[in-house]
């Protein structure tokens, strides 16, 4: 007669729990491991989603220089355009900010005169030689140490600047400055062009 152990409840009871222990631990591992990747993703798509937003602003405050430039000289001076300003301080433009997916404060952007070469024609008149400007624009993300900072050249066409002194000094009378005035812009309209621009920072 052959003798089998017996098999206590307690002991069928110890190892089903081993088992369900080691299948909840692996569950547990496997959602671990699944949250982890989530909010990588989530992280990953919301630094893309600030970076871009902060990039548009700076974006934004470069095309707001480039009205700024486009004022000069008819009613704006080279002076009040350089130096540093907020998006629409000179030209008035609105920006939207501090909504749920909107930049956080308002770019700004310095604006510089760069040295200007001499006319290499000459019989082009000085007057006409073009200026050159360099605009460093920043722009701020959803949060506040996400920062893109562009930097661009423009060149200004700023063909009336003679025309304009030379009328204020031989005309006196108010109607024919507005006369000249008006003729101006018709005959000159101050060309702004972006020669090249390039990301210098981004945070």
């Amino acid at each position: 007669m052959s003798c089998h152990p017996l098999r206590t409840p307690a002991l069928d009871k110890g190892m089903t729990l081993l088992a369900c222990s080691l299948v909840l631990l692996g569950v547990a591992m496997l959602a671990s491991a699944s949250l982890r990747s989530i909010h990588d993703d989530v992280s990953l798509t919301y630094s893309t989603i600030d970076r871009l937003l902060a990039q548009q602003a700076a974006e934004a405050a470069l095309q707001d220089a480039a009205v700024t430039l486009s004022m000069i000289p008819k009613s704006l001076t080279i002076l009040q355009a350089q130096g540093s300003h907020f998006l629409g301080e000179i030209t008035g433009e609105r920006f939207a900010q501090g909504g749920p997916m909107q930049s956080c404060s308002a770019p700004e952007y310095f604006l510089e005169i760069l040295p200007q070469a001499s006319s290499i024609d000459p019989i082009q008149p000085e007057v006409s030689s073009p200026h050159r400007y360099r605009v460093t624009a920043k722009g701020k993300g959803l949060s506040e140490a996400t920062v893109v900072v562009l930097r661009a050249e423009f060149e200004i066409q700023p063909c009336a600047i003679e025309k304009i002194s030379m009328a204020k000094d031989v005309q006196h009378s108010a109607q024919k400055e507005e006369q000249t005035s008006d003729q101006l812009d018709t005959e000159c309209i101050p060309q702004v062009r972006r020669l090249a621009w390039r990301m210098s920072h981004a945070s």
